[in-house]
C-alpha cells in the first residue's frame, strides 16, 4: 500500500472508531497500514536532515523545524535515528557509546606513601604551607588579623 492509502485508511478508521461505526478488519487493516507507514516513516526524517545539512542549512535552522529545544538535541536526535555503522542497537546507546579508549587516572608515582595529593610542603609536624610553623599554633581570626595591622 503507498503511503497515501495507508493514510488515508488510518483516517477513516479513526474517524469510524470516533463514531462507533468501525468494523474489526477495518480496524486490523488500519493497524496494519499504521505500522507500515511508521517502518517507512522512519527513515524519511534523517534522508531529509542529511538533505537539508547537504544544501547548507545549519542546525540552529533545523530547530523549530524538528520541534526541538537545541542546535545539540538536533543534532543528537539526527543521531539517534541514523543506522548504526558500529553494532549498537539503538541510537541512544550509539550516542552514549565510548568514543575511544578509557581514560586513566594518573599515578602520582613521586608522592610518598600515605601522602595525599595537595599538601606539598607539608611536614609530619603538621606544618602547612603558609600556615602555622607547628603544631598547637593557631591563626589568628581575620578581624584580628587586620587590628595587628
Amino acid at each position: 500500500m503507498d503511503p497515501l492509502s495507508a493514510v488515508r485508511c488510518v483516517q477513516a478508521s479513526v474517524l469510524a472508531a470516533r463514531d462507533g461505526t468501525c468494523d474489526e478488519g477495518g480496524l486490523l487493516a488500519a493497524l496494519s497500514a499504521l505500522r507500515s507507514l511508521r517502518e517507512e516513516r522512519s527513515g524519511w526524517e534523517p534522508e531529509l536532515i542529511t538533505a537539508a545539512r547537504a544544501a547548507g542549512v545549519s542546525w540552529t535552522a533545523l530547530v523549530p523545524a524538528l520541534g526541538v529545544a537545541s542546535r545539540q538535541a538536533a543534532e543528537r536526535r539526527y543521531l539517534r535515528l541514523q543506522p548504526s555503522r558500529t553494532g549498537e542497537t539503538t541510537g541512544e546507546a550509539r550516542l552514549d557509546a565510548p568514543t575511544g579508549p578509557p581514560r586513566r587516572r594518573p599515578r602520582h608515582s613521586r608522592l610518598a606513601p600515605g601522602t595525599r595529593r595537595g599538601t606539598a610542603g607539608a611536614s609530619r609536624t603538621g606544618q602547612r604551607p603558609g600556615g602555622p610553623r607547628h603544631r598547637g599554633a593557631e591563626m589568628p581570626h581575620p578581624a584580628q588579623r587586620s587590628s595587628r595591622l
